[in-house]
Parts: structure tokens; sequence; C-alpha cells
């Protein structure tokens, strides 16, 4: 679930979201909020929806993060659970340092938080071998699995493909 909504306010999607999940109990469910859904400016009221949000069982993603607006401040400031390392450092792993230098702080930063990691646009195993050695929880990618309808999900997916090689690491 994605939090970010560009063509209404934060305020408003809480608002539906809210609805959307009284009386439900959400255990694994994880909504990303794109670091310019929250903003600053009002951090105080965007604080408390978020903790509004998260009192309903549903975790918090901060989608993107290392690029545009995201900070450090976020990570002291609002109450996100995992922290979702932008494909643009994924793709970039196998051929620039630095890009291995950020994943492996932004992992390495996650973890002192209590938080959790997820690497975006893994495509391939290359990729991954290097994101288990960062410490990373969680992957997403074209390696496991490309975009399909949820109902299709279980019948494209194929975890003889990759996963024996890294079962246990991630």
């Amino acid at each position: 679930m994605l939090l970010h909504h560009p063509h209404g306010s934060f305020t408003d999607f809480r608002g539906k979201l809210v609805c959307l999940v009284h009386g439900f109990i959400f255990s694994g469910v994880e909504a990303s909020a794109k670091p310019g859904a929250v903003q600053i400016d009002d951090a105080d009221k965007a604080l408390a929806i978020l903790n509004e949000i998260r009192s309903t069982g549903v975790r918090l993603a901060l989608d993107d993060f290392g690029t545009g607006y995201s900070s450090l401040s976020y990570l002291r400031r609002f109450p996100f659970d995992t922290l979702k390392i932008d494909r643009s450092f994924v793709t970039e792993l196998l051929t620039k340092d630095d890009a291995k230098s950020i994943v492996k702080m932004i992992t390495d930063l996650a973890k002192e938080l209590g938080k959790h990691t997820v690497c975006e646009g893994v495509e391939t195993v290359e990729q991954l071998d290097l994101i288990c050695t960062a410490g990373c929880h969680q992957i997403q990618g074209n390696l496991i699995a490309e975009p399909c309808p949820l109902n299709e999900f279980s019948r494209t997916i194929n975890p003889d493909r990759v996963l024996p090689r890294f079962h246990g690491r991630l």
C-alpha cells in the first residue's frame, strides 16, 4: 500500500485509511510513505497521523530512502518501522563502490535504530549477494517476481530459482 497521493493531501489519505481499517486487525500489513508525503512544515500533525495509522497495527515504511526529500530528521521524528532503500543504489551496486557503501550505511543505521530494511529493484543474483552481505532484511524486485495482479502472484514466483542459495540469509 502506497501512502503518497499526488492529487490529495496526506490528511485526506489518513482519513480514508483509518476508515478502511477501522475494526480490522492488520498484522503484517505495511504502508509505504514517499518522503514528500510527510511534510516537515506541519510535523506535529504528520506525527499524530502516522501514530494513528500505526495504532491500527499497520507498519510504516519510508519509501525511496536516500533520495529526494528523505532526511535523517525523518528517522528521529517519525515512527517508521522500515527503510526502503531506493533502487537507484541497488542498480549501481555492481558498478559503483559508493552505491555499496551507501546501501551498507543505510542498513547499519537502520539496525542501530531498530528498523528493518528493504532493497528495491533487485534484478540479479549478484545484486542479491551484495545486499545479503550488507545485511539488508528484505528485497523487492524482478529477481523474485515481476509485477503482476495479486491473483497471479502465486503462479509467477519461483523460489527454487534464487532462494536455495540464500536460504537463511534473508
